[in-house]
């Protein structure tokens, strides 16, 4: 068996209960993003769950690790604490029946390494990836690593290859690009890639979008939501029923939201 479905989420801390404050900004995300995966581990009937996000080194975690959350808000995080990709992964592990994994990947691991990750994790039982990254958050002047000029096409050229499933794309992601222009997620992207090279991609626009709000990403920042599902058959794509989701929010340059949207309903599979 291997990788039979993947879900891409954003690495938002505010994700998180409590992190985006009273207002709570992406309740509507978090509720959706949990049903939708829970869906998909019963709808494929994956047998296991694993979350992959960046970490300081590379290992699993306990499943009943402290929460990090705390980094946050108070700074007096546990020890133990799971690196805040993981928990947000966590998060929305389905809650009955299953084996869940919670695996780390350095930020700074090769994409050799990614790769070798990638194929582990593919080898066992039907297994539900759940990978947390995002884009690149050098997108404007008020962006937590500044405006980078070619940032924005970098982004665009990362979501194409999202929304195509270009695992090829994802694994040659260059480390020293993605490190200056602030795009954590490339480590876990590039497991995804090595893990689920067989899985093909379906998005599903949310009911309803979230609020614009500068605390949901950080100004500059691009998150992207996507669902894959396996091909079945003989190379043949399977039935279309599932939904997509790819959720982008647009910002000014300064920083403020321009707008907020989600991609229309329906079913936009490829099959590879």
């Amino acid at each position: 068996m291997s990788v039979i479905a993947a879900v891409v989420v954003p690495a938002a801390p505010a994700l998180l209960p409590g992190i985006g404050g009273a207002a709570d900004p992406l309740a509507d995300l978090r509720e959706q993003a949990a049903a939708l995966v829970d869906a998909t581990a019963t709808a494929k009937g994956a047998s296991r769950v694993v979350v992959i996000g960046a970490g300081q080194s590379t290992r699993t975690r306990p499943t009943d690790a402290p929460s990090g959350a705390a980094r946050f808000t108070t700074g007096l995080v546990p020890d133990g604490a799971l690196p805040t990709d993981v928990e947000i992964g966590r998060l929305f592990a389905p809650s009955g029946g299953g084996e869940l994994v919670l695996h780390s990947i350095a930020s700074d691991a090769t994409p050799q390494e990614c790769a070798q990750l990638g194929r582990e994790l593919a080898d066992g039982p039907s297994t539900l990836l759940v990978c947390v990254a995002d884009g690149p958050a050098t997108l404007t002047d008020k962006a937590p690593g500044h405006l980078q000029p070619d940032a924005a096409p970098f982004a665009r050229e990362l979501a194409d290859a999202l929304a195509a499933g270009d695992t090829p794309a994802l694994a040659a992601l260059d480390p020293a690009t993605c490190d200056r222009l602030w795009m954590r997620g490339r480590p876990a992207l590039q497991v995804l890639a090595a893990a689920a090279h067989r899985v093909c991609w379906a998005r599903w626009s949310p009911r309803k979008p979230p609020s614009a709000c500068s605390t949901c990403w950080p100004a500059g920042s691009e998150p992207v939501v996507i669902l894959r599902t396996r091909m079945t058959g003989e190379g043949q794509p399977g039935a279309r029923n599932d939904v997509r989701w790819r959720y982008r929010r647009r910002v000014t340059r300064s920083g403020a939201s321009a707008a907020c949207s989600g991609v229309a309903p329906g079913v936009a599979a490829r099959a590879r």
